[in-house]
């Protein structure tokens, strides 16, 4: 049967990153004279490469959503063409017209002072199984406006039961998670950006920033995959 991998585009460090510290038995980055590509068991279940290029694109969002949490100066990486490997040794590239960004950045050969491997590593393999880290991620990647800040808040507030149940955890400050929630949803503190143009209530005495709601949200994604890759954790040295 033929064997697919998915060529990965953007800055080398930023790929060399994922590569170095998000990589298992799973999802896997091999590098060769032709560029870098992303691997997976997943892939060889489907026999059309168009259904390995959107399980490609679901992998490389949960990537990208980990590296940056946990790693500060990373950039997106995005994906790129189906290579297929024919049972005869011939490959084939499934070219598609999608634009292509490859920026290298002047930190390139600069040591990176910001990775927390273990926990990016954690969270990887719970991620590869937890439905809720997976649209988490997904709506992580697609941008930092308040819409979809709070759709990534709404998910990680469900999976733990609740708004306390954040609070009680450590996972978040009661008066900033009101004060996040808050922002967000008023017009007269993120303006035109605002979930609602009348919601109907006071303005926040404190309204967040779109760049502090943001950090909030990071925060709140950081410290809930922490939690969740150690759930999965004591899953499996139970299960031994």
């Amino acid at each position: 049967m033929p064997i697919y991998r998915v060529q990965l585009n953007g800055d080398p460090a930023d790929i060399r990153t994922l590569r170095e510290y998000l990589t298992n038995d799973q999802v896997a980055i091999e590098e060769d004279g032709n560029g870098h590509f992303l691997t997976s068991p997943d892939f060889q279940i489907y026999q059309d490469y168009r259904d390995v290029k959107v399980r490609a694109g679901q992998l490389v969002e949960m990537l990208n959503g980990i590296a940056e949490v946990f790693f500060q100066s990373f950039q997106p990486v995005s994906r790129g063409s189906v290579e297929v490997v024919r049972p005869d040794g011939t490959r084939a590239t499934m070219l598609e017209l999608e634009p292509v960004t490859a920026k290298t950045r002047a930190s390139l050969h600069l040591p990176r002072t910001d990775l927390e491997p273990n926990d990016a590593e954690d969270a990887l393999a719970a991620s590869l199984t937890d439905q809720n880290v997976l649209e988490a991620l997904h709506f992580y990647s697609l941008g930092r406006d308040p819409v979809t800040l709070y759709k990534v808040f709404e998910i990680i507030r469900h999976d733990v039961a609740g708004g306390d149940a954040l609070d009680a955890m450590g996972l978040s400050a009661k008066d900033e998670r009101k004060r996040f929630t808050h922002s967000v949803n008023h017009e007269k503190a993120l303006g035109d950006l605002a979930r609602h143009a009348r919601l109907g209530q006071q303005p926040p005495d404190n309204p967040m920033s779109l760049e502090d709601a943001r950090t909030f949200i990071r925060d709140l994604l950081k410290k809930w995959l922490t939690w969740k890759a150690a759930m999965s954790a004591n899953s499996t040295d139970t299960a031994e």
